[in-house]
């Protein structure tokens, strides 16, 4: 999930991360506070416009959703999300320690 959150970061230099209640926000300046130990799933939006979009209206949802569980992280994202699509081919091209695997189905 870490790995996830700095790849987006570097992508989407103005980004955010929220909790699942999106009372906790990160931006790439705090990164080292995220709980990351203790976070299964966060929220990630490419800027702070984004985020309050969202808020304001669920149908203007961009975003990139991760779920942790495991030694498993799951992407969600829109359909077509470019972003997505390149952070997926980049976790499933990184080799991980131990039993840690991105070839899963």
């Amino acid at each position: 999930m870490e790995l996830a959150v700095r790849w987006l970061f570097a992508r989407w230099q103005h980004g955010l991360v929220c909790d699942t209640e999106g009372t906790r926000l990160w931006f790439p300046q705090s990164y080292y506070r995220i709980p990351f130990g203790e976070s299964t799933e966060l929220f990630v939006y490419p800027s702070q416009a984004a985020y309050v979009d969202s808020r304001e209206d669920p149908t203007k949802v961009n975003q990139i959703h991760l779920l942790r569980r495991d030694n498993e992280l799951t992407v969600v994202m829109d359909v077509g999300s470019r972003v997505g699509g390149e952070l997926v081919e980049f976790l499933k091209n990184t080799k991980f320690p131990g039993d840690m695997s991105t070839t899963k189905p």
